[in-house]
């Protein structure tokens, strides 16, 4: 068996899940006209049990473990619809927005944040996961295409407006699904956990699309306070990046952002040079505005990460044929460590008034390389 990271929390977790649709959307990605309809993993603070933890991947899911070549008996930590623990007020909801992935492959980081008293919605965006997607109620969609904004393709194989308009429509899907299920989180909780939750003090926390959807969000909804993105990317022009509330960006490494473009392309990270270019004003520049504007920003980059270390993969089981052999890196648990410890800072001291003292020294942390997005893709960066 491979277990994750035990969470280090004060509360055991446990793990629900439910089906919601929003009957004011249709589904961009579905061929016949339908509303749009989500899976929602849901994370919460529970009480001890001897119960068994629920399956990693469970039911239909499994086809994900088998198109990624994830092996066997990973071991999470939560129990499937075990009971609530006993809080003295409302947990505060972090809603979770993956890319290409269910939430349930971000389980160890889901599972920290709730063993720290927060409930935590991850969800699934339908027709986005390979090779499916899959409802609590078992039945399933396949992955399409569209869902990703031809992300699978190499790039600058394609002109950089095109990637920027196809991503940006991705990212503000994704960030409507953040607001329908804030909305549901209040109309229609979950049995067990109704009038158990905060949704007053909510964050929006994405990975890749889903850091940008993040920011989307926080740039729009007044009712999310927080933001924050992992290695996310905002497919917005800089003028449009803003947003006016607390807000995080946790960086991998990144030297397609560093190098010169004629490297970046001679290196194959890149099809294009000119691509590289246009890609590299935008991304950073648009992380550098949403630095500025908010009220207050902090950047970081994890050292030595790479893009998939923000989620299970540096810690699981791989097929040696696996894609995600590539992209994990090798930081073990020490990626999810270092990026459990800030986020649980950064929500502590702007979601829960904490002192999220372990921000102030984090500059010292050899972990981190804390500096504006501008300082660290520079050439001087490398």
């Amino acid at each position: 068996m491979a277990g994750l990271p035990r969470p280090t929390g004060p509360h055991a977790v446990g793990r629900t899940a439910r089906d919601w649709t929003d009957p004011d959307r249709a589904d961009p990605y579905a061929r016949r006209p339908s509303a749009r309809r989500l899976a929602v993993w849901i994370w919460y603070p529970a009480i001890p049990t001897p119960a068994p933890p629920a399956p990693y991947l469970p039911g239909l899911w499994k086809a994900t473990a088998l198109a990624m070549g994830i092996g066997g008996g990973v071991r999470p930590h939560a129990v499937r619809d075990t009971v609530p623990a006993q809080l003295p007020t409302p947990w505060p909801v972090v809603v979770f927005s993956p890319s290409g992935n269910p939430p349930l492959v971000y389980a160890a980081l889901l599972e920290e944040l709730a063993s720290h008293g927060y409930v935590v919605a991850g969800i699934s965006h339908t027709y986005e996961s390979l090779p499916m997607s899959v409802f609590a109620d078992g039945r399933a969609r396949l992955m399409r295409p569209s869902s990703l904004g031809g992300a699978f393709a190499a790039p600058g194989a394609r002109p950089f407006a095109v990637d920027l308009r196809e991503r940006a429509s991705v990212v503000s899907v994704k960030a409507a699904d953040i607001r329908f299920v804030v909305e549901a989180l209040r109309r229609d909780p979950p049995r067990l956990l109704r009038g158990r939750l905060d949704t007053d003090r909510v964050a929006a926390v994405g990975h890749s699309f889903g850091g940008g959807a993040a920011a989307e969000v926080c740039r729009h909804d007044p009712a999310v306070r927080v933001g924050a993105s992992l290695d996310g990317g905002l497919w917005r022009e800089p003028s449009a990046a803003g947003v006016s509330t607390p807000f995080l960006q946790l960086f991998g490494e990144h030297p397609e952002y560093t190098l010169p473009c004629a490297e970046v392309v001679r290196q194959g990270l890149m099809a294009d040079a000119d691509y590289c270019a246009a890609d590299r004003a935008c991304a950073v520049g648009g992380w550098q505005a949403l630095h500025d504007s908010a009220r207050p920003g902090l950047t970081a980059k994890v050292a030595g990460a790479k893009h998939a270390g923000f989620f299970d993969t540096p810690m699981l089981p791989l097929r040696r044929w696996s894609p995600l052999v590539r992209l994990r890196g090798d930081t073990g648990p020490r990626a999810w460590r270092a990026t459990a410890d800030v986020l649980l800072a950064f929500l502590d001291r702007h979601l829960r008034d904490g002192d999220g003292a372990f921000l102030d020294d984090l500059a010292d942390d050899p972990r981190y390389v804390v500096a504006p997005p501008a300082e660290l893709f520079s050439a001087t960066a490398r």
